[in-house]
């Protein structure tokens, strides 16, 4: 009898131990699960990029305020596109009233030059944005220029002097269009005129310049 019940305790014992070792083993597979902290609301995120990897922009995007450009581009209208690029310098075209000046200038025989004359009204200055005309005759050989010469202002400002390219049609047939971007000081006088060195022949021209008359600083 004391045989049997030795034999039950050892029995039992050896269960508690088998089961102990299943809590154990059970206790080291369990994992710990934490909650992920919660977001209040938006966040400010700052994205800074290289200058070797800019971000590339598509489809439409809003922009307010003012925009710096710090590259010097040129805007192209294809279609309903706008492609940009940094070729030529934008020109920003100011406010102010339409303006043109239009000069018939004539050189007879031996005479080196000759101009007509704008005067800016008070208060305003020219900004010239365009030139055009045509220029016919002078001698094989003699150098011929159109000229658009802005004269000196209320604060004795210097000459400024332009001389447009022309496209040759003949010999002795030039035409001008092309853009002239210049600003004249207050109340400066504006003179369209034709100059050569030498020739004995008859010069007609008719040159035009054309912009906006803007309030003088």
């Amino acid at each position: 009898m004391m045989t049997m019940t030795r034999k039950l305790v050892s029995l039992g014992v050896t269960t508690v131990g088998v089961l102990g070792v299943a809590v154990s083993l059970t206790t080291l597979d369990s994992h710990q699960v934490t909650a992920a902290p919660t977001v209040s609301g938006p966040q400010n995120v700052l994205v800074v990029n290289p200058a070797t990897q800019p971000v590339p922009i598509s489809g439409s995007v809003g922009v307010t305020g003012s925009v710096s450009v710090a590259n010097t581009v040129t805007a192209h209208l294809d279609s309903n596109e706008v492609i940009i690029d940094n070729t030529v310098p934008i020109v920003v075209q100011p406010d102010g009233a339409p303006f043109s000046f239009r000069a018939e200038v004539n050189l007879t025989a031996n005479m080196g030059g000759s101009s007509l004359f704008y005067n800016t009204p008070p208060g305003k200055r020219v900004y010239i944005e365009h030139v055009s005309g045509r220029m016919v005759g002078g001698a094989a050989g003699e150098h011929l220029r159109a000229m658009v010469q802005i004269g000196p202002g209320l604060a004795g400002e210097p000459f400024q002097r332009y001389f447009p390219a022309p496209t040759l049609i003949d010999t002795d047939d030039r035409v001008y269009d092309s853009p002239l971007h210049a600003t004249s000081p207050a109340q400066a006088i504006v003179a369209l005129g034709v100059e050569r060195d030498g020739g004995g022949t008859l010069v007609s021209a008719e040159l035009q310049i054309s912009g906006r008359l803007v309030d003088a600083p």
